[in-house]
């Protein structure tokens, strides 16, 4: 399961769905810094920040 917080620069410049996929997709760097990064890479124009937190069930 997964709690993602995170400002409205973060969902401007993403979709849902494209936040699903960043947050569920392996990656080399932590997952919220991904997410932030392809948001100001979209959009740019507003705040980006985001936590990620993962846990199990």
């Amino acid at each position: 399961d997964r709690f993602l917080l995170c400002t409205d620069g973060i969902v401007d410049g993403l979709w849902d769905s494209r936040l699903e996929e960043y947050a569920s997709t392996p990656a080399a760097q932590p997952k919220a810094f991904r997410i932030v990064e392809q948001a100001v890479a979209e959009s740019g124009r507003d705040n980006c920040t985001a936590v990620l937190v993962e846990f199990a069930a």
